[in-house]
């Protein structure tokens, strides 16, 4: 009722889920924080005046067969905190549930007793009796006891897991099949490299990257003898890519076992790729810059509109019948919130919560595309992904279905680098009106040359990868999902046995 009246809906469904199983947490059991003496002096009296004002049933909010399920009626009485706690806990949230304080709300727990329960016939009826007098919601609000409604106004009409680089090949897929073998490589020890040495490495690699013949509309055969011993012969050996020669033509690149290295995707609609660069532009309007290479490393940004597990705690050998808020490591005290139990959204997507949900509506159409592309080309990835998003908690949304992660690049000048918490596959596309900024894959000694709107699929979790100095304006958008989130699918992060939980997946 309060979302209705205050309009806060749409607002509440924009906000992570973390953010509405905290609020939910203050709301049930208030603490001595600002929003907690704000539930406990304003939202508990104002529930109390309104119960006594309006004793509805709860067949005016649910729908008969749900109130079936969860054994209510028509005159299943709202005001009934005990019994409406029951009706929602029906509801499987994937979070950790907090009991109702009892001090707190302990004014409500007791019952009003009204003449009657007012179910969805009687609050038509009314709204019959006040059309007919000309009557506001006001004038109506001491006069509608049901036993007032004349007899004449009362009759109302009744409302009734998996390979991730298993790809779909038709005949916009061009499949190139090389011995190229990741795993029988030594691989580059970025890990064992300060940035400084990480800096000049990419500077080696972009100088070879350069030297790469262009302007060869088939370098496969290139490609392939230069991979045949499942390797590139030197470091310094690339082979560039360009998508200008290949229009509307998915590129696949194979490795030896007919696994996936790259999938090239320039198959996006002209119109879709101006209004997707103009609508990122818009959105960020700061952010994005036009550059000359001495510039790039000072003015590189980039936003996480992320959904991640990393940093949960977890409930692996904890009490089952022990509320989490309780538990605490030996040694540690102060107050404990359930939300770091839980997949929750990154500190830069609050920061940014209005250009996220901007960036939503802008980018629309782009999204849908993007999802429509990757369950066509990856369904079996596809479905995997999908799974961690059917159990985020609050059934919390993310910008393009089904990664949980949306990256921003602004300025984008990457030194090579592993993102090694990745889940199986990165999916990028580049935003751009510039020259240069091809993306370079190391071990397979690619180079793609991409345009604006030009996507590319690749392991980023295992290959090492940069992009070459550019001049103009560059952005990406990058999507992948976070490998920790295979806890939370697995156990809920080892909650799921806690008898507080309240699991959708059983």
């Amino acid at each position: 009722m309060f979302l209705v009246i205050s309009r806060s809906h749409s607002l509440l469904l924009s906000l992570p889920g973390d953010m509405v199983a905290e609020l939910a947490r203050v709301i049930r059991w208030p603490d001595d924080s600002s929003i907690g003496k704000i539930v406990k002096q304003d939202l508990v009296p104002a529930v109390l005046y309104l119960r006594m004002c309006y004793p509805v049933g709860l067949n005016l909010l649910f729908t008969p067969q749900f109130l079936d399920l969860v054994g209510g009626t028509g005159e299943f009485d709202a005001v009934n905190l005990l019994e409406s706690d029951r009706v929602f806990k029906y509801y499987k949230y994937d979070l950790i549930d907090k009991p109702r304080c009892e001090v707190t709300w302990a004014p409500i727990l007791c019952l009003p007793n009204p003449p009657a329960v007012w179910n969805r016939t009687t609050v038509e009826a009314l709204q019959d009796y006040a059309k007919a007098r000309m009557l506001t919601a006001c004038d109506l609000q001491h006069t509608g006891c049901p036993e007032s409604i004349p007899p004449s106004l009362g009759s109302v009409f009744q409302r009734p897991k998996t390979r991730w680089d298993k790809t779909v090949e038709n005949v916009t897929v061009m499949v190139i099949n090389t011995n190229f073998c990741l795993k029988e490589l030594e691989r580059i020890p970025l890990r064992k490299l300060t940035r400084s040495q990480r800096e000049k490495l990419t500077v080696l690699h972009r100088q070879w990257a350069l030297e790469a013949a262009k302007n060869i509309p088939n370098n496969f055969t290139k490609l392939e003898r230069k991979l045949h011993k499942g390797k590139k012969a030197r470091q310094s050996m690339y082979t560039y890519i360009d998508t200008a020669h290949f229009p509307n033509q998915i590129i696949k690149i194979n490795d030896v076992n007919k696994g996936l290295v790259v999938l090239v995707i320039p198959t996006m609609p002209q119109k879709l790729r101006e209004e997707t660069y103009a609508a990122i532009r818009y959105v960020h309007n700061t952010l994005s810059k036009y550059l000359s290479p001495d510039q790039l490393e000072k003015l590189y940004e980039c936003i996480h509109y992320s959904v991640w597990n990393r940093y949960s705690k977890r409930g692996t050998g904890a009490p089952t019948e022990a509320h989490p808020s309780s538990i605490r490591r030996e040694g540690k005290a102060g107050p404990q919130t359930t939300r770091v139990n839980i997949p929750r959204e990154s500190e830069e997507a609050k920061l940014w919560q209005t250009h996220k949900e901007r960036l939503r509506n802008a980018c629309a159409p782009f999204f849908a595309w993007v999802e429509d592309t990757l369950k066509d080309l990856l369904p079996e990835e596809f479905s995997a992904l999908e799974v961690s998003i059917n159990v985020l908690p609050v059934g919390d949304s993310v910008l393009c279905h089904p990664p949980t992660s949306v990256v921003v690049n602004f300025n984008v000048n990457t030194i090579m680098h592993v993102d090694d918490k990745d889940e199986e596959i990165c999916v990028v596309f580049q935003l751009s009106d510039c020259t240069g900024g091809e993306l370079c894959l190391a071990e397979p000694g690619l180079v793609l040359r991409l345009r604006n709107g030009d996507g590319v699929i690749f392991k980023s979790n295992e290959v090492t990868h940069s992009n070459l100095d550019y001049v103009g304006e560059r952005m990406s958008i990058v999507f992948h999902s976070d490998s920790d989130l295979d806890a939370w699918v697995e156990d809920y992060n080892g909650w799921g046995s806690n008898r507080f939980f309240r699991a959708s997946q059983s």
